[in-house]
């Protein structure tokens, strides 16, 4: 087992070498573990930092996500319909170039937006939904329910009544789409695990000899809560579909790294996905420990 010396804003940086040439490989991305070194703050004021090191190969050079790249399937949330007793998934997409991304709705599509009260709706006398959807209490009321404004065409009302949420307001478009009208309520959600395309968990040793992932505490007086802090956004690793290896180098600075993990023996648990969304394996960091 490893000791990391060192202290610890969870801030992602992400660096990328490696030698680009035209083997043969599987378009599903193949990653290896490399090494992970931590770097302590100079100063009691300075951020310390975790460096993980990955290799990878990727058949067709589709490994990376540009910050602008937000619409389905790299939306950062699920918003869902009411459909006879189950529900429906929809996507946000940035259809309006002068408007906030809107609720895309698929055509034939039928029912009402899933909001907290959803739980209490009957279908032939029976709280169906009661069994399928989490309980508005914590911590679900922070992490699958979020007051929130969304934005739905003018051409999709009927996913929503006035009387049931509030219409905070109508905006106009400038680009010839629909109109869109803002609502405000207390929606159920689902973050996409799309979003991001490095998923990285911290896994802390028990006492009983077995790991445990670590997860962010949730700060229920203002509801954040952050399932997936640790993963991020992998920049473009090739402008072409050829092939591509190198050496992946994720820099996690944070002031919490020791405050979350001083003196327990831990572990990374790595995965990346392309923009297929093919998933790589799974990798494992040996143990190690982060002190001062």
């Amino acid at each position: 087992m490893k000791t990391i010396k060192g202290l610890g804003i969870f801030t992602f940086f992400i660096f990328v070498s490696g030698c680009f040439s035209p083997p043969e490989f599987s378009n599903i991305p193949s990653i290896d573990y490399e090494s992970i070194v931590f770097h302590g703050g100079k100063t009691a004021a300075d951020a310390d930092t975790l460096i993980l090191a990955i290799n990878f190969r990727d058949g067709d050079g589709d490994i990376g996500l540009d910050a602008q790249e937000t619409d389905p399937p790299f939306h950062s949330t699920d918003y869902f319909l009411e459909n006879n007793g189950d529900t429906l998934s929809l996507a946000t997409s940035t259809r309006y170039v002068d408007l906030p991304p809107v609720i895309e709705v698929p055509s034939g599509a039928k029912g009402h937006l899933v909001t907290y009260r959803t739980r209490k709706k009957e279908i032939n006398g029976q709280r169906v939904y009661e069994n399928i959807l989490p309980p508005y209490v914590d911590p679900y009321r922070c992490t699958n329910y979020r007051y929130d404004s969304i934005f739905v065409s003018a051409k999709d009302t009927l996913i929503f009544k006035p009387s049931d949420i509030y219409v905070d307001r109508k905006m106009h478009s400038n680009s010839g789409n629909p109109d869109l009208y803002v609502l405000k309520d207390t929606f159920y959600f689902q973050v996409n695990p799309f979003a991001k395309n490095i998923d990285v968990q911290f896994w802390i040793l028990q006492n009983n000899g077995t790991f445990e992932q670590f997860q962010l505490p949730i700060n229920l007086s203002n509801c954040l809560s952050f399932p997936d802090f640790f993963s991020a956004r992998i920049p473009h690793l090739s402008e072409t579909s050829n092939p591509v290896e190198g050496t992946l180098k994720y820099r996690m600075t944070s002031a919490g790294l020791v405050p979350f993990f001083g003196g327990k023996t831990i572990k990374l648990r790595v995965r990346v996905f392309d923009r297929a969304l093919h998933g790589s394996n799974t990798i494992e960091t040996p143990p190690f420990q982060i002190t001062k």
